[in-house]
């Protein structure tokens, strides 16, 4: 075989290699999660727990009510994992259900409060401003003050 020939042969050879290593990276990546309810760990967020307690202030404006809650949490959770833990202590009143995407958690109800997924939403502001990511990849900070609304989808 000819060097030339050679040449084009292992090119050939090294871009089949890369495009294959380019799609199964893309695929690792890219690839769709599968809808899921009711799991506590946020999709796509790494977490780096400190072993601190910290304390957060959560104000839930429903249809009916409006509750206030002060929640003591491990440091470095996202504001998902810490209402999800919160939401499995029963003695505290707070109830919460959701669905998970490739974007993240999506709260579909609070205390009861389901949203009417053609006209409501849950909307949540942290420290009075809107959120600037979803409530599975914010990490919440000590004194953080949150406050959830119900909201008709007109409102945004």
């Amino acid at each position: 075989m000819s060097s030339k020939k050679l040449i084009v042969t292992l090119l050939s050879v090294l871009v089949v290699i890369a495009a294959a290593g380019g799609a199964a990276y893309y695929f690792l990546v890219y690839s769709p999660q599968s809808s899921q309810t009711g799991t506590t760990n946020s999709p796509g967020v790494t977490e780096q727990l400190t072993g601190n307690t910290i304390q957060v202030s959560v104000k839930v404006d429903g249809r009916t009510q409006t509750r206030n809650y002060t929640i003591s949490m491990q440091e470095g959770l996202t504001l998902f994992n810490a209402l999800t833990n919160y939401a499995n202590d029963s003695s505290n009143g707070f109830t919460m259900q959701y669905s998970t995407s490739d974007y993240g958690a999506y709260i579909t109800s609070i205390n009861g409060d389901t949203a009417d997924s053609s006209t409501e939403y849950w909307e949540f502001e942290i420290n009075g401003q809107p959120a600037p990511v979803g409530v599975s990849a914010y990490v919440v900070k000590s004194g953080d003050s949150i406050e959830f609304k119900l909201l008709l989808a007109s409102q945004q």
